[in-house]
């Protein structure tokens, strides 16, 4: 499908990219949304999502509660008019359900190895040359989601394997005796609350620590927010607007510096990269 692109402030863009393209790879890292964003917004009609790929595992009466969840905070979430501190508390509350159900459910260590070699996650076409891109031109990575770590951490072993630059800042579970999901292993991230502060990564911080410029993938307003201004040089905010284009088009558009509208592949943030340098 073509990629079909938005960029209200251009000069705001040439600005920033031009900053970007001066101090070219070695100047650069990127901070990144998983769910959506490294991978196709819906499947088949069907959200999908680190979460939504544990439904199929779920109990009848655990699937029917994941189901009203998503009815009932998804609204929320995505919501242009309820303040954000209602917005935010609702996504504790909704996170909170969310391992509560898969408790309750007897979601299992095997079941999600089952579901991290099914193949189900589908990635983005054109998200292999990016990473291999990344991995080429030695540019650090976050993976900053409020999604399920331990799917993001296996989908992604490979290439950390190889690219000692791959970093991921996620909801990991813990598990019991019977390696039953017990809960949470940390603090609850979700969809307003990622933050690049947040990853107390030592080997992180000094790899990034001299790169001024980076570039933040998202698909969620949260996401522009992950990494601060102040903090950077520039930093490029690139946005996926997965749906309902028009009626959130314009927040988006003053949020992220480029809108990448529906659900398609990377063909142009791997072709910004070329012009970086990479």
């Amino acid at each position: 499908m073509q990629e079909k692109v938005f960029i209200r402030d251009k000069s705001r863009f040439e600005k920033k990219l031009h900053s970007v393209k001066q101090l070219g790879p070695s100047g650069l890292h990127v901070v990144t949304d998983f769910d959506r964003t490294l991978t196709r917004a819906s499947i088949n009609g069907r959200t999908h999502s680190t979460f939504s790929l544990l439904w199929d595992y779920l109990s009848p009466e655990s699937y029917e509660r994941a189901q009203k969840l998503f009815g009932k905070y998804y609204p929320i979430e995505r919501s242009l008019t309820i303040p954000q501190l209602e917005k935010e508390q609702s996504m504790i509350e909704w996170w909170q359900h969310a391992i509560d159900n898969l408790v309750a459910s007897g979601l299992t260590r095997e079941m999600l190895e089952d579901v991290i070699s099914s193949d189900k996650l589908v990635l983005r076409d054109g998200a292999e040359d990016f990473f291999a891109s990344l991995e080429q031109n030695q540019i650090p990575l976050l993976i900053l989601s409020s999604g399920i770590g331990d799917i993001i951490n296996y989908s992604v072993q490979l290439r950390k394997d190889t690219n000692q630059g791959i970093h991921v800042l996620s909801n990991f579970f813990d598990y019991d005796e019977l390696g039953k999901v017990s809960g949470y292993s940390s603090d609850v991230i979700h969809s307003f609350s990622k933050r690049q502060k947040l990853f107390q990564d030592d080997r992180y911080w000094g790899q990034v620590e001299n790169r001024e410029n980076v570039l933040i993938l998202g698909d969620t307003l949260g996401d522009a927010d992950m990494v601060d201004n102040d903090d950077y040089d520039t930093v490029l905010r690139i946005g996926y607007l997965n749906e309902n284009i028009e009626q959130q088009k314009d927040p988006f558009s003053e949020a992220f510096d480029v809108l990448i509208l529906g659900d398609v592949g990377m063909d142009y943030i791997n072709g910004l990269m070329g012009e970086i340098g990479c």
